[in-house]
Parts: structure tokens; C-alpha cells; sequence
């Protein structure tokens, strides 16, 4: 599982980094999105599995959004790990 996610807000970007899982069977991580208190389902932000330790995500966003981050492992056979989560704030400029 990847630990130690920090998000850092810059206008309307985020920027995600992570301890990277040190794993021979790992084949990436999955990013998630979730507005902050909602009860919806986290988006996924990738399609397939990205395989570095860090994420920028340019978010459509409200001024003063706040949202919550997860982000994944996962292993050549597609199981993937307990999330590791962040909240972030998001002003605009």
C-alpha cells in the first residue's frame, strides 16, 4: 500500500506524491477523487494503472472545493491495495 500521500494546491491544479511501494509484483497505482463529504463513489482519474509516485491533477472546480484523494497500489494480477488518503482545498486564483 502506498503511504505518506501529501497534495499540494496551486490554483486550479493538484499535485500528489507518495511513498512508492517497493514490490517486484507491483504494476502501478490507481488514482481517486471524491468531492470532500460526499457520499458518492470516489472517481477513478487513470484508466490503467500509472507506474510513478506522483500525480497532477487540473480539476473543473468550484472556488473553495475540497476534495478528497486515494490512491492505490496494484500487483500484476489486478488486486489492489488499501488506500492511502489525503484531503486537499482547493482555491481559485
Amino acid at each position: 500500500m502506498p503511504t505518506d500521500l501529501t497534495a499540494a494546491a496551486t490554483g486550479l491544479t493538484v499535485d500528489l506524491i507518495w511513498q512508492p511501494v517497493d514490490d517486484p509484483s507491483l504494476a502501478g497505482y490507481n488514482i481517486y477523487r471524491q468531492p470532500a463529504n460526499s457520499t458518492a463513489a470516489p472517481t477513478r482519474l487513470n484508466a490503467t494503472p500509472i507506474d510513478v509516485p506522483g500525480y497532477h491533477d487540473a480539476i473543473p472546480a468550484p472556488p473553495a472545493a475540497a476534495y478528497t484523494y486515494t490512491v492505490t497500489s496494484v500487483d500484476t494480477k489486478g488486486n489492489e491495495s488499501g488506500p492511502c488518503i489525503t484531503a486537499v482545498r482547493i482555491t481559485k486564483p
